[in-house]
Formats: structure tokens, sequence, C-alpha cells
């Protein structure tokens, strides 16, 4: 039996103590930015004036630190929303290509993830590692390869050339594997004994034990989707069919007044995606870790 001292607990005490500090001073240098966007969101022109001062010198360039705005005001968010026509098409762009990518990656990683895991075939170790291989590869080493194959298939500046190179993506496979192999085989094979054949066993079985995976790998492609930037400006040529991520840049180059309100309407999606499915995705992370382990 193990006895603790008081001067154990005391040097516990003092370590969660200095351990919380440090982590409220990280957690506010990394949220001051992105509060200063939202609060900044609802202030008018007069008050953005006295918070930012441009001039033609960039040494000259800075910006005050304003907490709460002295009066509120939703006019960027009205002018973003009801009077740029180019902000919205934008947006709902992105959201096609997000979703359907996303719907496209858990479809075929589930697949892909129950053929990999459960199914004993030849060469299957060899060909999982190419997967891995091709996931683990950056997109400026498979863009060229790419850009060639839509070409040749007439789909370059379509919505197919955003899509389909999303869809058939090693990560989904990666992923819906990893947490598969997490599933306890005795659950396999009592529903193998039972009668169960593979269409019941993958949707009957495997699939509902696969719900935080799914949503895992839900959220982890569409906030990876939302933000591409790399696969637009090589493959689309038409403005109208750029996502956002590409589209909100050019708020740099709108007045102080409209300056903040497209950045929080960019990130507002995913951050509402995480917190929604907070615990979802730590379990799905937590079970594809555990599925590598094994």
């Amino acid at each position: 039996m193990k006895i603790v001292t008081n001067g154990s607990n005391k040097t516990r005490n003092i370590y969660n103590f200095f351990s919380k500090i440090i982590i409220v001073i990280v957690a506010g240098i990394v949220l001051l930015p992105i509060y200063m966007i939202f609060i900044n969101s609802f202030m008018n022109y007069d008050e953005l004036n006295q918070c930012i001062t441009l001039s033609s010198n960039i040494t000259d360039k800075y910006m005050s630190i304003k907490l709460i705005p002295s009066h509120f005001t939703f006019k960027q968010y009205i002018t973003i929303l009801l009077e740029s026509a180019k902000f919205n098409q934008s947006f709902w762009k992105s959201f096609e290509y997000s979703f359907l990518i996303t719907i496209g990656q858990v479809v075929l990683g589930t697949m892909a993830g129950f053929v990999f895991s459960r199914f004993d075939f030849k060469g299957r170790n060899v060909l999982f590692f190419i997967i891995l291989s091709a996931m683990l590869m950056p997109f400026q080493v498979t863009m060229v390869p790419n850009y060639i194959v839509l070409n040749k298939l007439g789909l370059l500046n379509t919505d197919s050339a955003i899509i389909l190179p999303g869809v058939f993506s090693a990560f989904g496979m990666f992923i819906m594997r990893q947490f598969m192999q997490h599933i306890p085989d005795n659950l396999v094979e009592t529903a193998q004994i039972d009668g169960a054949n593979t269409y019941s066993l993958f949707l009957k079985i495997l699939l509902p034990q696969c719900k935080s995976g799914i949503l895992a790998l839900f959220i982890l492609c569409f906030v990876d989707t939302w933000n591409m930037i790399e696969q637009p400006l090589i493959f689309l040529s038409s403005e109208e069919k750029m996502p956002l991520s590409i589209v909100i840049r050019e708020a740099l180059n709108l007045s102080p007044e409209t300056v903040f309100a497209p950045c929080i309407l960019f990130i507002m999606p995913a951050i509402c995606m995480f917190f929604t499915f907070e615990r979802a995705l730590i379990e799905g992370v937590e079970a594809v870790w555990l599925g590598v382990k094994k």
C-alpha cells in the first residue's frame, strides 16, 4: 500500500497550478487573434479606423487592441451576405465541394477499410502500403499527374476536377481500416457463426460499430476540403467555380469596414462542426491510434 505524504500532495498541487497557468496563457495567445477578428466584425467604419492605421509604408501599419466595440453593428455581415453575390456563390460552392468529397471519401473509405481489415488475400499488406505511400505524398508531388489525367479526360475547369481527386483519396481508406481493426474479432466471429454473410457483416455488424470513426473521418475530410487552396488554383480557371477559400483573399482588398465579416463566415462551419461532434472526433482518433498500435 502506497502512502502519499503531505509533501507529495503539495508538490502535485503546485505542479497542477502552474500547468493550468501555462495552458491558460497558451490558449489566450492562440485565441486572441480569432477573438479580435470576431469583435472587429461588429465594429463600424469609424471605430475600425480608430483601431487600424494603414499607410503606404508597410512598417507604419499597426493595429490597436479593443476588446469590446463601443457600438455593435451587423453592417459588415449585411454587406457581405446581401450585397456580395460573388461571396455567396463561392460560399455555397465550397459547401458543394466539401460535402460531395466528404460523402465520397466516407463511402469508399468504409468499404475499402472493411476489405483491408477483414479479408486476408495475397498482397493485401503490399497494396495497403502502396495506398499509404500515396497518402504520405504531398499534393505538389501528385499535382502534375492529376492535371494530365484531368486534361486527357476533359475535366479541367469543371466541378469533377475538384471532386473526383478528392473522393478517391487514400486518407479515408487508412482511417477506416485502422478503425475497423479496433473492433473485436469475437464480434465478427460470432456474427459469422450465426450465419451472417459478407453484406450483413458489413452493414449490420461493422458499420454500427464505426459511427465515431465515420464522424471523425467526416469532420477531418470536410475541414480539409473546406480549406483547400492549391486544387482550385490549378484545376479551375472560371471565377464562378472558385470556392470561398480562394475568394476570401479578395477581402484583403476591401475597405476595413467589410474585411472581418468574411473571415468569420469562413471559419464558422469548421468551428461549429468541431464543437458539435467533438466527442465523436476524439473517440474516432483514439480508436484509429489503437488500430495503428494493433
